[in-house]
């Protein structure tokens, strides 16, 4: 493709995007009761496992605390998370699911697994391991451009 004609990357994410969203939104958040940000939260906190702090899960999710801590409070009224203070540090309080994240996680990870076989299908490994680095580039990029630091989270967990 010539220069002149450069792939308009941002407009495909934004589409991708938004798709993927109402994959989700169909198979994991019109069944439960759940707004789509809670069940985000939810996933992430199952990907980084309980007891993370709040600091860790905005960073993973690139949530901005103070929204974070609203769905957290959601969560936490839904009975889907409980915080608990640090037993090293009172003033940090630690995020945990609770045995309902237990049992509806199984549907949101096979609603995951269908998204990314579907995203994936016709892809040979070696061309996801090209998009992947691509991502992630393009990830490390912006992050650089807002003044933020690289994702430190395990960025291997699947979120939408």
């Amino acid at each position: 493709m010539p220069d002149s004609q450069r792939a308009d990357i941002g407009g495909t994410l934004y589409q991708l995007m938004r798709l993927m969203r109402r994959y989700w939104h169909d198979g994991v958040v019109a069944s439960l009761d759940m707004t789509g940000p809670q069940s985000i939260v939810v996933a992430g906190l199952k990907s980084l496992g309980d007891g993370v702090n709040q600091t860790e899960l905005s960073t993973f999710l690139a949530i901005h605390k103070a929204p974070l801590a609203c769905i957290i409070d959601q969560l936490e009224q839904k009975g889907l998370v409980e915080r608990r203070l640090d037993p090293h540090d009172r003033r940090v309080r630690r995020i945990f699911a609770t045995e309902l994240v237990r049992e509806i996680h199984p549907r949101m990870e096979l609603v995951m697994d269908s998204l990314n076989a579907s995203l994936t299908e016709g892809l040979s490994n070696a061309d996801m391991r090209t998009i992947d680095r691509g991502l992630e580039t393009m990830r490390d990029n912006l992050l650089i451009g807002l003044g933020e630091n690289r994702i430190v989270a395990n960025m291997d967990a699947e979120l939408i």
